[in-house]
């Protein structure tokens, strides 16, 4: 399958395939592409020209074939549809389908990429805008499946597979699996303290049952934690199948490229971080793969042919409510490469307007509006925020005594999460325990007021001390000179 030379003009080729055959830049990359493709079969003749002009969800469909086949499994393509009829190697089978997750309307595209946008990328933006769109794309394909595929003979009493991809922004990458955890299992990040020998004490979760799109229109997310959709035995995912791992797997290539890394670090605080040249970078084809797996399925996935490899794999207990991300130690969470020139890097960058695209828009909440948050923080559940003057406060009840703790920092955070990792220098605590959640936040308020306004009262006292000094010197000296006048008088007389 001849996938480099053009079938359109260029002005109809997609950006990121007219980069790919820029002349001398991914001349050995072209040969990595090529071996993924060994043994697909375009089924309908259309492949090539999208893989051309539309690239990202050929792309991924091609890095699918070449990481099943590195897994082991032989894929059936006499079907027309899903994607994917797979059979493992000790005959167990499922059936696999592709998406991708892409830009919503005037949102900048994945492949239009500024310098300011990759020095200055907001991580918290990025896993917003990508919970959104990874959401959409997956239940978009569990519609198609519900809708076309459950009937079909060679799809009835398989396991389903959604394999999902996000191309939804220019900096998709540093999502990491936050926006996926989000998505299927309701899991925004784990809560934990360090410890003094550098390592990491867990003291809870910051959950996340919904996100709210710009419209103000409410997604519900954790797919995965009721029998929503027991159709889908699993979701495959990579944030990491895209050129800069043609390239990582690419030995050979001619020009120099520096390669940057994060991997999970299971025994300390901070990840791997990697930054090498190649020829001396290392990086598998399957480097960076999850597996999610549904609890509810009707046809659960066999996880043998996934496990003890370089792939993490997510797991969720309905009974305990427990979601558990088994990732190696080392598993690839990102990665990036930079190629030198005698005239510099190949970047591909453009300069864009503040304004040019969409930035997503966040619910505004009104000042002392007192909402809830999913998670929990060592035994303190039931948590909830509010924000008032800068301030975000904090109300949670404590399950050991039934009674409810109140406190308050600065800053203006929306979940339990930004609240735990806020700068707590300037923690303001509640002056006890309290009966009631009402009590509670009724006094923080206070208590923050008069935090607050100390500054102001000691400021006005400071003004109304020196006005008085002020006051009493001017009649001091009016005083003495009555006193002078009265003299120089006396004397005259």
């Amino acid at each position: 399958m001849d996938l480099k030379t053009p079938l359109v003009t260029q002005n109809k080729l997609h950006p990121n395939f007219r980069a790919l055959i820029t002349p001398g830049f991914f001349d050995e990359e072209w040969d990595t592409l090529h071996k993924w493709s060994d043994g697909f079969i375009d089924r309908d003749g259309k492949f090539v020209r999208e893989f051309q002009t539309t690239f990202n969800s050929s792309f991924w469909e091609l890095y699918l074939h070449a990481a099943f086949r590195e897994l082991g499994f032989t894929a059936d393509y006499s079907f027309n549809r899903p994607d994917f009829v797979l059979q493992s190697a000790t005959g167990v089978p499922f059936v696999a389908e592709a998406v991708i997750a892409s830009h919503a309307d005037g949102y900048c595209p994945e492949w239009r990429r500024s310098l300011d946008q990759l020095v200055n990328a907001e991580r918290e933006e990025t896993v917003h805008i990508a919970t959104i769109r990874l959401a959409s794309a997956i239940w978009s394909k569990y519609k198609k499946l519900k809708d076309s595929y459950a009937e079909l003979d060679h799809v009835k009493g398989k396991p389903f597979v959604i394999c999902a991809a996000p191309f939804e922004q220019p900096t998709f990458f540093i999502q990491n699996d936050n926006a996926l955890r989000r998505v299927l299992y309701g899991f925004d990040q784990p809560l934990w303290i360090p410890t003094p020998d550098g390592k990491r004490m867990p003291i809870g979760q910051s959950s996340l049952p919904e996100i709210i799109k710009d419209n103000g229109a409410t997604i519900p997310l954790g797919f995965f934690t009721t029998a929503a959709m027991p159709e889908v035995s699993a979701v495959i995912f990579s944030n990491t199948a895209t050129i800069t791992k043609v390239r990582a797997l690419t030995k050979n290539g001619k020009l120099n490229a520096i390669f940057t890394a994060a991997r999970f670090n299971a025994n300390g605080l901070h990840p791997h971080n990697v930054s090498k040249p190649r020829p001396e970078f290392e990086e598998t084809l399957l480097d960076g793969l999850h597996v999610c797996v549904n609890p509810f399925a009707n046809h659960p996935l066999d996880l043998e042919p996934f496990q003890g490899r370089e792939i993490a794999i997510h797991v969720y207990d309905p009974k305990s409510g427990e979601y558990l991300p088994l990732s190696p130690d080392g598993f690839l969470f990102q990665h990036g490469s930079l190629v030198m020139t005698s005239g510099g890097g190949v970047n591909n960058l453009e300069e864009i307007a503040d304004d040019e695209y969409k930035r997503p828009v966040y619910p505004v909440r009104k000042e002392k509006e007192l909402f809830p948050v999913a998670g929990n923080v060592a035994f303190y559940v039931d948590n909830h925020l509010a924000h008032h003057r800068g301030w975000t406060i904090c109300i949670a009840r404590d399950t050991i005594d039934d009674d409810w703790m109140a406190q308050a920092t600065t800053g203006m955070h929306g979940t339990l999460a930004a609240y735990h990792q806020a700068d707590k220098a300037n923690l303001v605590l509640g002056e006890s325990s309290y009966s009631t959640k009402d009590d509670a936040f009724a006094h923080i308020l206070r208590t923050l007021d008069r935090h607050l306004d100390k500054p102001l009262i000691e400021a006005r006292r400071v003004e109304r001390e020196k006005a008085r000094k002020s006051l009493e010197k001017k009649q001091r000296r009016k005083e003495k000179k009555a006193e002078r006048v009265r003299k120089k008088d006396s004397r005259r007389r």
